[in-house]
This record gives C-alpha cells, structure tokens and sequence, in this order.
C-alpha cells in the first residue's frame, strides 16, 4: 500500500510536467481511501488528480468546470497549507463561480504573502496562480454578469504581477501568452497578431495550440474590432483543425484545393487568407458550409473523404494534352465496362 509521501510526490511529479500514469496514480489512490476514508487532504489528491486526467484529455471548459467543483469544496473545508496552495494555484482557472474564484484568490495570496514569503516555490505559486486566473478573468469578461471596471481593475493587477515575475524569471513563453490575454480583453487586434507572431517564435507547440483556440473563443466575442489579419488566423485556424480532424496532409489538402502547399501552410498559420473561389474549393474537400469557416456553423463530425482521390485525379488530368487524357478515359471506361 502506498503512503501519503508517495501520492504527494506524484503529485509534484505531475505538476512538473513528467509523465505520470494517472491511471495508475488514481486506482492505488482510491484503494488507500477506502482504509483511510477521514483524509480528507488525500481526498483532495484524488480530485486533483481527476482533473489532471481531463485537462490532458479534452478542452471543454464545462468539463473543467465539474471536475473542479470537488476541489474547490474539499478546500473550503480544510485548513489550508503549501501544498493546498499549489492544488488552488492549478485548479482556480477553472472554477465555476466567479465570486468564489475571486475569494480563494485573495485567501490564496494573504496566506502567500504572510506565512509562505520565503518558500522556496513562492515565486513559481504566485504566478501559476496569477496565470491561471488571467484566463478565467477573460472568461469572465464575455461570459459572467461582472461589474466591468472592477473585473477590469483586477484583470489588470493581475497580469501586472504576472509579468513582474516572468520578467524577473526570464519566462518568455508564459509572458507572451499573458500578453495575448491582455490584448483579447482589451480587444486590441493589432496587439493579438503581434502576440500571435511572438509565440510562434517561441516554437513551443503546445502552448500554440492552447492559446490559438483561446484566441479564436474569444475573439468571435470581439465582433468588428476583428482586423483583417486577426479574420485570417482564425480562419486558418479553422481549416487546419479540420483538416487535421480528417487525416489529410497539407500536401493531399493542396493538391484537392488546386494551390500549393506553401500557400496552405501560409494560410494556416493566418499569414494570408484564400480568394472566395478558392474558399469553396476548402470547404467542399473539408465537408463544410462556408459558414463554419467564418465560425457562423457547427463543425460536422469527421469523415474520411471519399473523393479526394478524383480531385487528384482532376488535377492530374488537367496537366494532359487532349490525347493523354482521352487516353485515360478509354481506360477508364474499358474498366467499367469489364465491371459492369
């Protein structure tokens, strides 16, 4: 049977970024409760580590939402000390009532800034709670019924502290999402994209993908204060999560649309957008209306393209000279006759 050290450093480990075996953490975590069913801070653990487990498997914020309701109850119950801290600093991004996000803040923060000043981690828990809170600050701006100027108020201060301690601490990655953040809720477009080109510089993949689909959230919010530049990188946005959600390579996708794949590759990325005939062509290899292009459709489920073969095939063809291609559809024909 494992001990409470043991949970506590999988926890950490986690937290680390290290690949850990949730599943594994979470049914030997389950078996130590039923023997020590009053531990409420192991019982705390196995939320945590719940939620772990669904914030490396989907992007749905209700998701988050439910699983960390759990956490947020076992915290109001128990007398809170680093290590509650540092689970509240993972989770506060996520919780459902804005009040009560706002009011483990300020405990969160009193107690850091009191009895924690000179823990060695001090540094790292404020930002990670900061960080996360910036985005459920933003969530809040186009979601939640909050007095603007004081959600503005408290926005600002905490992107502020924020950026002191990426400053001080050299985090380039994590700063220029907070800058991303910051120009989402004060809809500045001119600022996103040029956030948008910082991160890419910063080459790290997953943080592309996550603040790119916070972009395109909340920037359908921002209604006409969306540039031009911004309208394309959600566009390309769109494009390449569908295509990626329907196996093809940018070279087959370029091939079926009839370009090349330097200008899909550009075009994803949101450096430059399609002409409206070349718009058709995407949304007709993609399976989609047009409007789920410009974010006005649901997104249908994937299906394997049956036809992509015969644009190929099109556009192969369209390279013949009228005898070549007669050629072709003698054979093609002969074929269907013999099958036939």
């Amino acid at each position: 049977m494992k001990d409470r050290k043991w949970f506590i450093e999988k926890f950490y480990t986690t937290d680390s970024g290290e690949d850990v075996e949730l599943n594994d953490v979470i049914c030997e975590l389950e078996n130590y409760l039923t023997l020590n069913e009053n531990d409420i801070q192991m019982e705390l653990l196995l939320h945590t580590f719940r939620a772990n487990k669904i914030d490396s498997e989907a992007g749905d914020f209700e998701a988050h939402y439910q699983i960390s309701e759990p956490i947020v109850s076992a915290l109001k119950a128990m007398e809170w000390g680093y290590l509650e801290l540092d689970i509240l600093s993972f989770s506060i991004g996520h919780i459902k009532c804005y009040t009560t996000t706002v009011e483990m803040l300020n405990k969160a923060i009193s107690l850091l800034e009191t009895k924690y000043k000179e823990h060695k981690n001090y540094s790292d828990t404020k930002l990670r709670l900061y960080f996360n809170i910036s985005l459920r600050l933003l969530r809040a701006k186009f979601y939640d019924n909050v007095n603007p100027e004081e959600l503005e108020k408290l926005f600002t201060q905490c992107i502020s502290a924020a950026l002191a301690i990426c400053k001080a601490k050299g985090f380039i990655t994590y700063r220029t999402v907070l800058l991303t953040r910051q120009a989402i809720f004060n809809g500045n477009a001119d600022k996103i994209l040029e956030c948008i080109n910082g991160l890419r510089a910063t080459e790290d993949t997953a943080w592309i993908k996550t603040t790119s689909d916070e972009i395109v959230e909340y920037c359908r919010c921002m209604g006409q204060d969306i540039t031009k530049g911004l309208k394309n990188f959600m566009l390309g946005n769109r494009i390449q999560k569908r295509r990626q959600a329907l196996g093809l390579s940018t070279m087959d996708f370029a091939d079926a649309i009839g370009t090349t794949q330097t200008v899909v590759n550009e075009a994803e990325r949101g450096a430059n957008g399609f002409s409206v005939e070349r718009l058709y062509a995407v949304a007709n290899v993609l399976q989609v209306e047009m409007g789920y292009l410009f974010g006005d459709r649901a997104c249908p489920p994937p299906n394997t393209i049956d036809n992509i073969k015969i644009y190929k095939m099109v556009k192969m063809m369209e390279r013949m000279d009228e005898k070549e291609q007669q050629f072709i559809l003698d054979i093609v024909k002969g074929y269907v006759k013999v099958s036939g």
